[in-house]
């Protein structure tokens, strides 16, 4: 038998000869993946299609993918036009022998596949998100507001997680402290805990992630919370009567001078 689309129609003769054929439509795959590429993958060679490509065609068996992968080689032309397009661009993968190449001593056990689907249509935090493979059925790591601390579910002895530990960040991504582990509102010393993210951080960061402007940006940090919690009579703007607490920043945005109650402290 040749292996191109044609063939593929002729499923029982395929299965008959053993080989397992894919389960969704090929070339609507082609199309969404022309019109919308999602990954790109360099080298196209057997361990490439025997593990990478094999996890991709199982995600568009079962329907949680829709596109595939475009494969970057170095063929040279000759191969791309008598190896490939006369076969409609398709592979064998004999997965059994590529798994039976690999020695048994550099071969490794007890894989773990864990995945996830996002839903980006899908505003519910509790259902935007499905797990994949050895992941379902996994309860989700959250946030415990009652209790003060982060709940990892089942993934807390999961090998990239269960030697973690919680600390806060600076604004560079650098550890600034560890944070007691069974109650987040205190430091591993047992201090309270307070925030890393200064004043002029913040604007920078909603000026980066939420893409407004350096005034929207400074409404969001002064005058919004003062009102959300009631004190915009005396702060959250500089008129005359407020309190004098006023951070001047520089061009860039970084902090300046401090003025506190109408004293300059830095």
């Amino acid at each position: 038998m040749k292996l191109d689309l044609a063939s593929l129609k002729d499923r029982a003769a395929w299965d008959a000869a053993g080989v397992k054929l894919p389960e969704f439509d090929i070339p609507a795959v082609i199309e969404n993946t022309k019109a919308t590429p999602t990954w790109v993958h360099f080298g196209a060679g057997n361990i490439f299609r025997g593990y990478v490509a094999n996890l991709q065609n199982d995600l568009l068996n079962k329907g949680l993918a829709s596109t595939g992968i475009i494969a970057v080689d170095s063929s040279d032309g000759d191969q791309l036009v008598k190896v490939y397009r006369p076969f409609d661009n398709l592979t064998y993968a004999n997965t059994n022998a590529i798994l039976a190449a690999v020695g048994e001593d550099v071969r490794i056990k007890g894989v773990k596949r864990y995945g996830m689907k996002i839903n980006k249509n899908d505003s519910n935090p509790a259902t935007r998100c499905t797990y994949l493979f050895d992941a379902v059925g996994m309860t989700p790591a959250a946030m415990n507001y009652s209790a003060g601390r982060f709940d990892f579910g089942d993934w807390g002895d999961v090998f990239f997680v269960k030697n973690n530990y919680p600390a806060m960040v600076r604004y560079d991504g650098t550890e600034d402290y560890k944070l007691d582990p069974n109650d987040h509102t205190k430091k591993a010393d047992g201090t309270i805990v307070g925030s890393t993210l200064t004043l002029d951080n913040a604007i920078k960061n909603l000026m980066r992630f939420c893409d407004i402007t350096f005034e929207e940006a400074l409404i969001c940090a002064t005058k919004a919370p003062a009102e959300m919690v009631g004190i915009y009579d005396s702060c959250g703007s500089v008129e005359i009567g407020k309190r004098a607490d006023i951070l001047v920043l520089d061009k860039e945005k970084n902090i300046s001078s401090v003025i506190v109650g109408g004293k300059k402290i830095i």
